[in-house]
């Protein structure tokens, strides 16, 4: 259960990376945020990714956990790139 929790997290983490940066916020709300709005999304997708390693080390170690945070990273950095290329739309979050 915590390898979902995990992923899903990094999920959203990356979401509101994206969300931050001016280009990507262009094409998921159809104009620039403020730059308020965008560093909150900033420091809480930073946040949310740390608090993620922290759990995969505390449940699996140091090494393993950097081998499946990268991993989960990577396959969430995908996904975000395809739907940020078909339907930016969806990458529109509650909150913050």
């Amino acid at each position: 259960m915590g390898y979902v929790i995990c992923f899903f997290s990094m999920l959203w983490a990356l979401v509101w990376l994206a969300q931050s940066m001016a280009r990507h916020g262009k094409q998921i709300w159809g104009k620039a945020l403020p730059d308020s709005a965008e560093r909150k999304r900033r420091s809480c997708g930073w946040l949310l990714l740390g608090l993620n390693f922290l759990l995969l080390w505390y449940l699996l170690g140091l090494a393993l956990a950097l081998l499946i945070w990268l991993g989960y990273a990577t396959i969430a950095s995908l996904i975000i790139a395809l739907v940020l290329s078909y339907q930016p739309r969806w990458l529109r979050l509650p909150g913050l």
